[in-house]
């Protein structure tokens, strides 16, 4: 999902008073004051041990990945907003007043060239796959309003294209040079997971007498309708450059529902279904030519080799949708382990695991957990809320058998894709008050909780920023004394050095609805059971400094002495002696600590 812009007059209210909270929110707040970040500033007071590099580590040896990867639990998943990340080639920008780095709603010409540009930045913050934006043809911009780009893009008007903006060679409609971009990472050690939709492509259509962005009211019945570069065939303002009608077979009129946008009622089977995404065209899914027009467009990009589809608004898609298009992408890909992960922006995971069901998709985005940690590590919540989600997600519907790997079919709930931030929410560190210690302590459980994690664009950057445009800040390269790039590459490195954080299994052992327990206290351990490899980690959430003893949960035996793997990548100690099958541990405010035997 993408979160668009509002109507003039909401939309100029909305931004006063989010610029008033905003600010609020700043003043109290401890950390920085905003801006892109950079440098590691800010209070970071329980984290004087976390030092910046002064100089990055050398690279370790380059794993081809073309074949895709061997279980996709071991990976970390960056999420890049494709235009604001770094301009590699400025002759394919758009033409003024469409290109404009001073604007949130322009482009700023970031392209795929940027991207390889940055594949040794991208392995030394030790992620290894690069979601990136859809890379469809767009609508250069809405038509009624040109100050309005489709940068993001979330506004198709040709599926069956690579977008110009985005490629330095247009032979093959793109996708020669697509293929290169996918060829060049997969050679860089790193996968490339493609951001796509079915549900709605760019205002490529209009309803007849629209005199705005939006249409007439929602009809379930439909409205007559043209394409906008039929109906205002001639008048002056429409460039032919800006909305065209697609290629074959889309180029149909009755490929649309045509009803209109969604009033509200996003959740409504009917209207969030068949309604239009706030200007966006909503397809018309039922259709089966519909479905077998997306299905074939879609297969064209898994055979470029990309390694993973991220399935945008796959609640406003009727369900069965998914029983024809996941199976039929999956064919197209072969034996490889390809992952399909959809976003369902709901709270429960009763609404999340319905869309893993048979042969759908393979995984989603964990909105539930996305929802928790902001009550937990920012909001003062019990972290009892972490162990209710956990027990959810291991005790839901979710689909127990989908994608081979580690030598098992893996389950949806084990490759449940996790974040803290994204393009349609507000940068964490934003709603955390400026706060570097929440925006660690979210981080290192991000890193250590069962599934993907996924680190969103500048996070490490210690950037801010509000929902939508305003959020999208243009990439900043970190400098090597940046204590939150650090943090992430180290906790990358104990991924990948443990195996138990990576595909281990996750039991609780204390949390603050625990007897005897201090509020906002969470424990519990990443456990193997073949390698009998076993990692605890302690997290305070609360303001306060916290003693607490836990009991192990027989996963260490008296007289073990477990060592903090964390304090260590930074040359400092810590050790503690199981005791009647029980350690005391202390933490400063909003921190966390990691064990190991």
């Amino acid at each position: 999902m993408l979160i668009f812009r509002q109507r003039k007059g909401l939309r100029s209210l909305l931004t006063v008073l989010l610029v008033v909270a905003l600010s609020a929110a700043l003043l109290v707040g401890c950390g920085r004051s905003g801006g892109n970040g950079g440098g590691g500033g800010g209070d970071v007071s329980g984290y004087e041990w976390l030092l910046a590099d002064a100089t990055l580590p050398p690279l370790d040896p380059v794993t081809v990945r073309g074949n895709g990867p061997e279980d996709w639990r071991d990976e970390i998943i960056y999420f890049v907003m494709t235009d604001r990340f770094k301009d590699g080639d400025k002759s394919n920008n758009p033409p003024s007043p469409f290109y404009n780095k001073s604007s949130d709603t322009a482009y700023h010409g970031g392209d795929l060239q940027g991207l390889r540009d940055e594949v040794d930045y991208l392995r030394r913050l030790g992620v290894t796959a690069v979601w990136i934006t859809p890379p469809v043809e767009n609508n250069i911009c809405d038509h009624t309003a040109p100050q309005y780009t489709n940068y993001h893009g979330y506004g198709a008007r040709d599926f069956q294209k690579v977008d110009p903006f985005l490629v330095s060679n247009t032979t093959n409609d793109g996708f020669d040079d697509f293929k290169a971009f996918v060829d060049h990472m997969h050679n860089n050690g790193l996968l490339v997971i493609q951001d796509v939709v079915v549900n709605h492509m760019g205002e490529i259509t209009v309803y007849p007498g629209q005199s705005d962005l939006w249409g007439p009211p929602f009809n379930s019945s439909g409205y007559p309708a043209a394409f906008v570069s039929d109906y205002f065939s001639g008048q002056s303002w429409v460039a032919t450059e800006r909305v065209m009608k697609p290629s074959p077979p889309f180029d149909n009129i009755n490929f649309f529902h045509n009803c209109g946008p969604i009033a509200g009622a996003w959740d409504d089977p009917v209207q969030g279904v068949k309604g239009d995404f706030y200007n966006k065209r909503d397809l018309k899914t039922t259709d089966p030519d519909v479905r077998e027009a997306l299905i074939q467009a879609y297969g064209k990009w898994v055979e470029t080799g990309v390694d993973g589809f991220r399935l945008d608004t796959v609640k406003h898609v009727e369900e069965d949708f998914w029983d024809e298009f996941s199976p039929a992408i999956r064919n197209y890909a072969g034996e490889k382990k390809f992952l399909q992960f959809g976003e369902v922006w709901k709270g429960a995971h009763s609404d999340l695991y319905r869309y893993t069901q048979g042969e759908r998709l393979d995984s989603v985005l964990n909105y539930v957990l996305y929802f928790r940690i902001k009550d937990v590590f920012i909001g003062g919540g019990s972290t009892s809320a972490l162990t209710d989600e956990l027990a959810g997600r291991e005790n839901g519907g979710y689909r127990t058998a989908g994608i081979a790997g580690g030598g098992a079919e893996l389950g949806a709930n084990e490759v449940i894709v996790n974040f803290i931030d994204n393009h349609d929410n507000r940068r964490f560190l934003t709603e955390a008050g400026g706060s570097l210690p929440k925006l660690y302590n979210a981080l290192c459980y991000l890193m250590t909780t069962k599934g993907i994690p996924c680190i969103y664009y500048n996070t490490e950057n210690d950037t801010t920023g509000s929902s939508g445009d305003a959020g999208r800040k243009d990439m900043v390269f970190a400098p090597t004394n940046n204590k939150t790039f650090t943090l992430i590459r180290v906790l990358a490195k104990l991924r990948r050095e443990n195996v138990a954080l990576r595909r281990g299994d996750m039991s609780v052992l204390k949390d603050s609805a625990s007897a005897n327990s201090h509020a906002k206290f969470f424990a519990f351990v990443r456990h193997t059971g073949v390698s009998a490899e076993n990692v605890f980690v302690f997290v305070n959430a609360s303001d306060q400094q916290i003693t607490q003893e836990v009991d192990l949960g027989g996963y260490a035996q008296n007289g073990d002495v477990i060592r903090n793997i964390l304090y260590a990548e930074f040359n400092q100690e810590e050790s503690l002696t199981v005791t009647n099958g029980k350690v005391t541990v202390t933490l400063p405010p909003h921190n966390t600590k990691i064990f190991k035997l």
